[in-house]
């Protein structure tokens, strides 16, 4: 694999608790050599997306959420890209 940037709108919120949160409004760009894609409006044809991480909204707390995007060319060659964000739940 080779290395690629993904790119999000924030790293570290704050959301009420017993909000919605949905991991992917988070999402901003992916970047590998010249190349960039946005994500905000969903993922591209040949990619994918990870994420690892719960976040229980009902339950005051920090909780990190994951994100491995990868894209895979048409020889192969795949490009990951990782970022992490911070939810905290207050209440």
């Amino acid at each position: 694999s080779y290395d690629a940037t993904v790119t999000l709108s924030d790293y570290l919120i704050y959301v009420d608790k017993d909000s919605s949160f949905d991991p992917y409004q988070y999402m901003e760009s992916y970047v590998h050599g010249s190349e960039s894609f946005n994500l905000s409006s969903g993922m591209p044809s040949g990619f994918s997306i990870y994420l690892t991480g719960t976040v229980n909204t009902h339950v005051p707390g920090v909780y990190p959420v994951s994100y491995q995007v990868t894209q895979t060319l048409e020889n192969s060659r795949r490009y990951i890209g990782y970022a992490r964000l911070i939810v905290v739940v207050e209440g």
